[in-house]
């Protein structure tokens, strides 16, 4: 019960952080401010290119599902389109035991440079045996240099 209520509290915080990856894309498509000011100093990602960040973003990413024992289901990066703007979208789906899975998001999302999950869901196996699986937007910012 415990640890379905700090379940409870993590997933709350990250659903405030939806409405602020909303107005990120918001801004992205309308490109009528930078998205960077969003991140605030040292929020973004600075490699060279945007594909250069896009990888380490997926990395990062992969790395803390693994080592958190999570069965990686997708780590994709969304193209860029042809404007190509300053957001970097993943998309992520990580299943395992729910503690487990809870840990990686809120470990995720207290990193530097700053990524944000949203458009989320997490959901029970069917089979019963306590794990879960969460599917869900990881963006991100990229700089440039």
């Amino acid at each position: 019960m415990l640890a379905l209520y700090l379940s409870h509290i993590g997933l709350m915080r990250l659903d405030r952080e939806r409405a602020a990856l909303a107005l990120a894309r918001q801004g992205a498509q309308s490109e009528s401010r930078p998205l960077t000011h969003l991140a605030g100093r040292g929020g973004a990602w600075r490699e060279g290119s945007r594909d250069i960040a896009a990888g380490a973003i997926r990395l990062r990413l992969l790395e803390a599902a693994v080592d958190r024992r999570l069965l990686v289901e997708r780590i994709a990066i969304e193209p860029a389109g042809q404007d190509a703007t300053a957001a970097i979208i993943a998309r992520v789906t990580v299943s395992g035991p729910e503690a487990a899975v809870v840990r990686y998001v809120a470990d995720i999302e207290r990193g530097r440079p700053l990524v944000r999950f949203a458009d989320w869901q997490l959901r029970r196996s069917a089979a019963g045996d306590g794990t879960v699986r969460f599917d869900g937007h990881a963006a991100s910012i990229w700089a440039g240099r």
